[in-house]
């Protein structure tokens, strides 16, 4: 990734999610590896393409704890 990506992602995407509460539970769609975290203002799922055992996407998507 390139310098100060994960920062700036950070910034612009989690923080306004507001404080940590926890992590939800993690499935699995075929290729995708599904996150669930919980934050004070929003949820979130951070979708992980793997494909022959490399990472080759990476999504966060807002959502509610049952999305």
């Amino acid at each position: 990734m390139p310098s100060g990506f994960f920062e700036v992602g950070w910034d612009v995407h989690i923080k306004p999610c507001g404080k940590f509460i926890s992590i939800g539970k993690q499935s699995v769609c075929a290729d995708t590896v599904i996150n669930r975290v919980h934050f004070e203002k929003q949820d979130a799922a951070i979708l992980t393409e793997v494909h022959a055992g490399l990472v080759t996407g990476l999504l966060l998507k807002y959502c509610k704890e049952d999305e």
